[in-house]
Order: structure tokens, then sequence, then C-alpha cells
């Protein structure tokens, strides 16, 4: 079976693929920038509430949306990779980027409107810096699924890499941009925490160390996830196309 279709149908694929792109963040991020993140910042500003459970859950909830908005749209990159290849999956890449910039800038209009001052362009540059890093990590992505699809494309021999008959085949290109993927995100967050907890300090109390481990457990289980979650999407993409 050839992977690549005619023009119109990757046309369509990729129609759906930004329509779904679009419907993630928006309803994921908006949920997040207009609901979340403000709840989170007023209780963890409430001497009440700072450390009770429910901010924990809040926090808890906010980083899932966040997390099923990578393995959601960055599973449509290597969809998209798959059947359209990757210089015509650019464009979804770049709808990503703009939803992403979207979110910072609803961020900073929440923060704006809460605090009722306009931050200064130094306040900025963590915000600028975090949307530039975004901007890599999604086009990184963009990157591993060719390198690891491309030679879908190139071979002469056609081959059906879907639906995927075992968890884990180290010859499929697919299962392969989807653990590298998961690797990248998961490494993403443990480096990010290290350099958190640097500046935070050590564990003051047994409690505090108990939560640390949690967090970095966490971290490394998006690896986990972001793998699972993108065989299933990837092979929901692959029947809506058939």
């Amino acid at each position: 079976m050839n992977n690549t279709f005619s023009n119109d149908n990757t046309k369509a694929t990729r129609k759906r693929l930004r329509l779904c792109v679009i419907l993630t963040t928006l309803v994921l991020f908006g949920l997040s920038c207009f609901l979340l993140s403000p709840l989170y910042v007023s209780l963890s500003s409430n001497i009440v509430y700072s450390d009770s459970f429910i901010t924990d859950l809040v926090n808890l909830i906010n980083n899932i949306f966040y997390i099923a908005v990578y393995a959601i749209c960055f599973s449509a990159f290597i969809y998209s990779v798959y059947k359209c290849t990757a210089r015509r999956s650019v464009s979804l890449v770049i709808v990503y980027c703009v939803a992403v910039l979207l979110r910072y800038m609803a961020n900073v209009a929440v923060q704006t409107f809460t605090d009722g001052v306009f931050p200064m362009l130094e306040d900025l540059y963590p915000t600028l810096l975090a949307y530039l890093f975004d901007l890599i990590t999604a086009f990184a992505v963009l990157l591993i699924a060719h390198l690891s699809i491309k030679e879908i494309h190139t071979a002469k021999a056609s081959r059906s890499y879907l639906p995927f008959d075992k968890l884990y085949t180290s010859s499929n290109p697919l299962q392969k941009a989807s653990l590298l993927t998961g690797i990248l995100l998961a490494s993403i967050k443990v480096l990010t925490r290290v350099v958190y907890d640097i500046g935070y300090g050590a564990p003051t109390s047994i409690l505090d160390l108990l939560r640390m481990i949690v967090y970095y457990l966490s971290d490394v289980l998006i690896c986990v996830v972001i793998y699972l979650v993108s065989l299933l999407l990837i092979m929901y993409f692959d029947k809506k196309d058939n």
C-alpha cells in the first residue's frame, strides 16, 4: 500500500489536521488562560489555600491540559509528515505556533486585567523566551518526524505501517517518531524542573521531598503518556482518512 495520497486527498488530510489543532488549542488553551491559571494564582496567593489540595489539583489539571495539547498537536504533526511529507506539514506547525502566541498574549492580557498595570517590556522577556522555546520544540518535533519517517516516502517497496500490530516495533517509523517525541517532552520537563529546584532550594521537609519525587516521576511519565496517546491518535487519524 502506498502511503502518499493524491493532492486532493492530502489537502483533505491537512484540512482535518489543521481543524484538530485549532479546536484543541482554542478549547484547552482557552480554559487554561481564562479559568485555571487565574484561579490558581488566586488560590496560591491566598494564605488559607496556598498549600491546600485544591490549589495543587487546579495546577495539576492545568498541566494535564498542556500535556493534552502537546499530545494531540504533535501527533497531528507526525501523522501529517507520514501522509503529506514534512514540507507540506510546515503550515500545520505554523498554525500551532500562532495558537501558542495567542495563548501567551491572552495570559498577558489576563494578568494585566488582574493587576491593573500593563507589564514593562523587560517583564515580558521571560514570556518571549518561553514562546521562542515553544517554537523550537514544535519544529524539533517536525524534524524528528521527518527524520524518522522519510524512509517511507523514499523506499521503493511499499509497506503498510498502520494499524499498529504491536505496542512498539523499532522498524516502525511512526512509533519511533512518537517515542522520540515523548522522550523530548519529558526531557524538557525534567530539565525545567531541575532549573526551578536549583533556584528554589533544597526541600525543607519530608513532605516537600516526597512532593518533589512525585513531580519528577510525573515528568518521566509524560513520555509514556505522550507515546500511548500518539499511537491512538495516529490510528484514529488514519481511520478517518480511510
